[in-house]
């Protein structure tokens, strides 16, 4: 009879550090797991871009005539319209 519980009573203890391996191995894979998968970072909503707000310059010119300004046209031009620059050295005849 004695040798009867001694089994049964160690059928047990084996069967408890069994069931205690097993949990501390779930909780070792559920470290594991958590320490790979980070939290996801919150994001912080982008600003709007500041649209930079100039105002227009008016310029008036009260004093010119606008009949009399007249627009600077080259001197030269050749028979299809364009107009020719000439180079300096020659403008200058030296």
């Amino acid at each position: 009879m004695q040798a009867a519980i001694r089994g049964a009573n160690k059928a047990e203890v084996e069967a408890d550090k069994k069931a205690e391996k097993q949990a501390q191995k779930q909780k070792e894979a559920q470290a594991k797991k958590a320490s790979k998968d980070p939290l996801p970072k919150a994001k912080a909503l982008a600003k709007p871009k500041q649209v930079l707000v100039c105002e227009k310059k008016v310029v008036q010119f009260d004093d010119v005539d606008p009949n009399r300004v007249v627009s600077a046209e080259p001197s030269k031009r050749t028979s299809l319209g364009r107009a020719v620059k000439i180079p300096v050295i020659f403008e200058k005849g030296t």
